[in-house]
């Protein structure tokens, strides 16, 4: 099943960009972002791996993909979102696993700033919780 989740994600990214070629505008980058965050949360789910995944003929990790995720929340101008709260978080996770503790840290403590600045304490509560030391 995850073999067939990363096909699935791996297209929604590749029909993601293209369209955000075409159309760059900010529901398509928001889009562009989800799906970026669910590559990267299908590859993580075995982090010692360091499972890849082939985009426009690049390779790409995990970390890419919330990287690449995070860039086009940003350039949304919207500083406090909840899809940036939710990649963080998951980025977080990927980072803990990895063993990469003060990036998790880091990752996590923006995480929870950010959904508390959204009025969403029990996403930050469980944020904590979930990414626990």
């Amino acid at each position: 099943m995850l073999d067939e989740a990363e096909s699935q994600a791996i297209l929604g990214v590749s029909v993601a960009e293209k369209t955000l070629q075409k159309q760059p505008g900010r529901a398509m980058k928001r889009t562009t972002a989800v799906a970026w965050r669910v590559l990267g949360q299908v590859l993580a789910k075995v982090p010692q791996k360091e499972k890849l995944a082939t985009i426009s003929g690049q390779q790409v990790d995990a970390s890419t993909c919330f990287g690449r995720s995070l860039q086009l929340l940003d350039d949304l101008g919207e500083p406090d979102s909840v899809e940036k709260a939710i990649t963080l978080r998951a980025s977080a996770l990927y980072e803990l696993h990895r063993g990469h503790d003060d990036r998790a840290k880091s990752l996590r403590r923006q995480s929870i700033l950010l959904f508390r600045r959204l009025g969403l304490d029990k996403e930050a509560l469980q944020t904590k919780d979930l990414v626990a030391w």
